[in-house]
């Protein structure tokens, strides 16, 4: 039986308040506030220190995020407020994201759930030749103060610039930068950014793609400027790589500098299309809904049958439906919900369909009606062994797969509801595996025509053209005049226009 996974909901409100958005985007099970390490036994009892206010761990992805909510000053003198705010809510949470990071590749087996040390965090972290640490500070309590120092329609948010590096955040206030190159790139979110960017990409891929994106951006050789976070998130959600296929920072070859306007983030907001978008989302939640129903379960420790399982093997199942993005757990939803409706008409109803992110992954999704004349849990056992040989089956439709996930569940019009979950590694597949497979196509009919699901979807699916809301592409001479809107090159961290008087 697999075990209660028990964790912190977070210590703070701040902490509970970071602990319930990213729950609500990377999902319970890889989700975990206020992880301890062991830093030895004193009088038998473990010596636990926090380790980092929240960690994600979803395969070789981790992100760590370190929150702290720190009074801003009111002193006199504005550059010593923004020096000791910045000292304390974004210098020391870098710290402890960086020492989470050296503890994580050093003693990853000393990580634990409380701080008595005694329940060690279920999951292994990856080797360190193949993590891969996305570090995040959430710094709290400048939004106002910063509103004031911009004046007019700021937002609130800091302003990011890549040439802002280290120590000179000290003496340019608001404004965020590479905080420390020698020890790893940090995202900075405040109170603003922080829900903006884990709400619209609200999912464990959207969120760490964008950290990818946004990490090589800044620290390219381009100059950088933003008026905020949302604005890079504005041009990032409506640009695509043609190589990748992948939302992306998009700019002509010859630019050098790239400054990302005010108000590009609520242009898109107000763009039908964008309305559009989110309209046409609502159905993926269906497909969070059945991740979160099993993964409640498995922490729990009320699985059904087969939850005599290692919790690994179970979380390797989960973490595959949970890799697909926002755009493509649409169309899975839509997918599965087509096998539901069609289970109410002829009674059982199955597809397969092959993930959009990985070639080598497969779905196969099966509705089954319950027999009025058939006690449950006789309908439930058959149920498991149909989901297992409909996986069997896929692998000998789609060849090319290696990692089969099977779902299946009642019909729409069933009273009640439960999900049963299959999980193949398929990648040694043998002559015995063939022979077994091959049986249940030709001997008990099993998908002798499958209906198999090459899905397409627009993520703007508004067919009118609308021109988006664009971060500006320049190449200037050293020479060239600045922009009223850019930041001023004296170093003030003001724009050009404010500092000037202009």
């Amino acid at each position: 039986m697999i075990g209660v996974i028990k964790k912190s909901s977070g210590l703070t409100p701040s902490e509970r308040l970071l602990a319930d958005l990213c729950e609500n985007t990377f999902l319970s099970l890889w989700s975990y506030p206020n992880l301890f390490r062991d830093q030895g036994r004193k009088g038998g009892k473990g010596d636990g220190k926090e380790l980092c206010d929240l960690v994600v761990v979803f395969g070789n992805d981790v992100v760590l995020f370190s929150d702290k909510s720190c009074q801003y000053p009111d002193s006199s003198d504005k550059s010593v407020n923004w020096s000791r705010w910045y000292k304390r809510a974004i210098q020391k949470s870098a710290d402890q994201i960086y020492g989470a990071e050296r503890f994580i590749k050093t003693s990853p087996e000393k990580i634990y759930l409380d701080s008595l040390c005694q329940k060690l965090f279920p999951f292994k972290f990856p080797s360190p030749e193949e993590i891969r640490f996305h570090r995040v500070v959430v710094a709290l309590n400048a939004s106002q103060p910063c509103k004031s120092h911009f004046g007019g329609k700021a937002s609130g948010s800091l302003l990011v610039r890549s040439d802002v590096v280290g120590e000179q955040h000290f003496l340019i206030p608001f404004t965020i930068g590479n905080v420390d190159p020698d020890r790893g790139y940090i995202h900075v979110f405040d109170e603003f950014t922080l829900p903006l960017v884990l709400k619209e990409l609200d999912t464990i891929r959207d969120f760490t793609s964008y950290l990818q994106a946004k990490e090589h951006l800044i620290k390219s050789r381009k100059l950088v400027s933003a008026a905020g976070e949302e604005e890079l998130v504005a041009h990032y959600i409506t640009k695509m790589n043609d190589i990748t296929g992948e939302h992306d920072f998009i700019f002509p070859e010859t630019t050098t500098e790239v400054h990302f306007e005010e108000e590009a983030w609520s242009s898109v907001t107000r763009n039908p299309q964008y309305v559009h978008k989110k309209q046409a989302d609502r159905i993926s939640k269906l497909w969070d809904s059945l991740i979160e129903s099993f993964a409640k379960n498995l922490a729990g420790g009320t699985l059904e049958p087969g939850s005599d399982a290692e919790v690994s093997d179970v979380e390797r199942g989960l973490r595959i439906l949970a890799a697909e993005g926002r755009i493509e757990r649409r169309a899975l939803s839509k997918a599965f919900g087509d096998v539901l409706e069609r289970a109410d008409r002829d009674g059982r109803a199955a597809r397969f369909v092959v993930s959009k992110q990985r070639e080598d992954v497969a779905y196969a999704f099966v509705s089954l009606q319950k027999p009025i004349d058939r006690a449950y849990k006789e309908y439930r056992d058959f149920r498991i062994q149909l989901i297992n040989a409909y996986c069997h089956v896929a692998k000998l439709k789609l060849p090319e797969a290696k990692y089969i996930v099977g779902i299946a569940t009642e019909s729409l019009m069933s009273d009640g509801r439960s999900e049963d979950l299959a999980y193949l590694d398929v990648s040694n597949w043998t002559s015995d595996h063939q022979e077994y497979a091959e049986k249940l196509v030709h001997d008990f009919g099993f998908m002798q025509t499958p209906r198999m699901t090459d899905f397409h979807e627009d993520e703007y699916p508004e067919t009118i053209e609308i021109q988006f809301a664009q971060a500006s592409s320049e190449t200037k001479p050293k020479n060239a005049k600045v922009g009223r809107n850019k930041p001023c090159p004296c170093g003030s961290g003001l724009k050009f226009k404010k500092c000037h008087g202009k």
